[in-house]
């Protein structure tokens, strides 16, 4: 592989931005040789070195045509090249007023340059996939390589090549996870968000039918292509899951870490958590409410239905119950007045008569 061309720009950019780096740090004076360096620094051999780079990652992808290789290639030689600084840049030129000119055209064509190669290595520091931008060079380069012969806009490997034909399924920006995560947050209601991740995937697997290739051990292109993209969205799923547990436990909905009360919660609990607890006890202890499908109800899942319906939370359960069952005088105040109530209602209905 030619790797001489991408050496010198590292080179070129690293000694450029040595040279603004020592100036920006006021550790350049007026008798500096800044002559050599604005002969050596302009435009065009900016350009130049840069322009010889892309010629030399042409070559590599005619030659090699292994999209994973040449962004190794990249990121090898130009992976490390940053420009950063803190504070106002240009007004600490301006305040510094040695070569003003010289140093803004400099720190131009540092940016410059360091957006276009982040431009091709952007995705490709944490990320399976290259970059849109190197996919796209990768592409146009085969292209013209092939001339006559239409292909995909996609990457393929070598190894590929070798064994199917020439024309591949473009990549589906649907079942790219970023976006679709984007496009999940942008939704209202964790059930939604759920329905959505799940239609993404009953996408791919339609998508997995129409276009993709199976081998033995899985789809050709979707391990290219997507190969985190079910791990992601099962991942996404079990925590919206989790989510809609909560929301379903204590009739909330959660928004963005905080609840927010939800529209089925129409009952407010007017009573004591106490109170609460000692209606939901004596309820449990009387086995007055049971589950449909015949399985054993705790004492703890019957207080999570009251507190759904109430779109509550009681706090320390435990411990209040305990305190009232020490009460000496009387453990079961709220049981008792609801005692004393339906005997004032029966009196009542006994003198209507």
């Amino acid at each position: 592989m030619q790797t001489e061309k991408a050496r010198s720009l590292a080179n070129f950019l690293k000694t450029a931005n040595d040279i603004f780096s020592k100036a920006y740090r006021g550790l350049l004076t007026e008798s500096s040789n800044w002559q050599e360096w604005k002969d050596l620094f302009c435009d065009s051999n900016f350009e130049c070195y840069y322009q010889s780079f892309l010629d030399e990652l042409k070559e590599n992808i005619r030659e090699y045509r292994d999209i994973q290789l040449i962004k190794d290639y990249i990121l090898n030689f130009l992976g490390e090249y940053n420009y950063s600084y803190d504070g106002d840049v240009n007004q600490t030129i301006l305040n510094r007023g040695v070569e003003v000119r010289f140093l803004l055209t400099l720190k131009k064509d540092l940016e410059k340059y360091h957006n276009h190669i982040n431009s091709f290595i952007l995705a490709g520091i944490s990320s399976y996939e290259p970059s849109s931008i190197l996919m796209k060079q990768y592409n146009d380069t085969l292209q013209e390589c092939d001339a006559g012969e239409k292909e995909s806009a996609s990457f393929v490997s070598s190894e590929i090549e070798e064994e199917f034909e020439d024309t591949y399924p473009a990549f589906d920006e649907r079942f790219d996870f970023e976006k679709v995560k984007k496009e999940c947050d942008q939704l209202t209601g964790t059930l939604a968000k759920i329905t959505f991740i799940k239609d993404r995937l009953y996408d791919l697997q339609q998508w997995q039918i129409q276009y993709d290739e199976e081998n033995e051990e899985n789809y050709l292109y979707t391990h290219i292509y997507y190969p985190k993209f079910f791990k992601l969205c099962s991942l996404e799923l079990q925590r919206l899951n989790e989510r809609l547990d909560l929301e379903l436990k204590y009739g909330k909905e959660l928004t963005n870490g905080k609840e927010t009360e939800s529209g089925s919660t129409q009952y407010c609990w007017q009573a004591s958590d106490t109170d609460l607890l000692e209606l939901v006890t004596a309820l449990y202890k009387e086995k007055a409410i049971r589950r449909k499908d015949g399985k054993e109800m705790s004492r703890k899942e019957l207080l999570n239905c009251f507190e759904s319906l109430f779109g509550m939370e009681v706090k320390n359960a435990e411990s209040k119950l305990a305190k009232a069952t020490e009460r000496k005088n009387n453990p079961t105040v709220f049981l008792n007045r609801l005692q004393n109530a339906f005997n004032s209602y029966a009196e009542d209905k006994l003198d209507k008569k």
